[in-house]
């Protein structure tokens, strides 16, 4: 098998994420704790390039996802906003449940699984099938669908993410 080529940079944003990760999860700030946590992922890292798990697709470190988890963020909250707006209508056409099938134009299989999941982690549409490039989403409403025809906003967004 022939092994995958990771730069060194990349495997250091790589633990330097895990290691985000690892505290935002864990909350432990004691220095035995944070000593068994750097342990950990250092003992993870050394598996996964010994295993050759590690790639540019798989675990992306560029500076699109520091771009993309504000963008989120302020997508989830406009379509809580939406959905509380609905359930509290007195329209009982407010919610109004549909399906659509969303192209996903993503170039890799990672940008179509992080629309499809940026889809269902914004209120008011599910994400329910993802193959050959397209996407089974339900939507709380058909203004919900139609903002997802064509991939929509958030579709362009995930595309230029994939852009170095």
């Amino acid at each position: 098998m022939e092994q995958k080529k990771t730069s060194t940079v990349h495997k250091v944003l790589l633990a330097l994420m895990l290691g985000i990760v690892w505290m935002a999860w864990s909350g432990h700030t004691e220095a035995l704790l944070i000593a068994f946590g750097v342990g950990s992922i250092l003992i993870t890292l050394w598996v996964s390039i010994r295993l050759n798990a590690i790639d540019e697709e798989g675990q992306p470190t560029n500076s699109n996802i520091i771009r993309y988890i504000p963008w989120i963020i302020k997508e989830i909250i406009t379509a809580n906003v939406d959905v509380i707006g609905r359930i509290l209508s007195r329209d009982p056409k407010a919610v109004n449940p549909t399906w659509i099938r969303v192209p996903a134009k993503q170039e890799t299989l990672l940008g179509q699984v992080v629309f499809a999941n940026s889809i269902t982690l914004t209120p008011g549409t599910v994400s329910v099938h993802l193959k050959d490039g397209m996407i089974l989403v339900n939507a709380i409403s058909p203004e919900g669908a139609q903002s997802l025809e064509d991939g929509g906003d958030m579709g362009a967004y995930i595309c230029s993410l994939e852009k170095k």
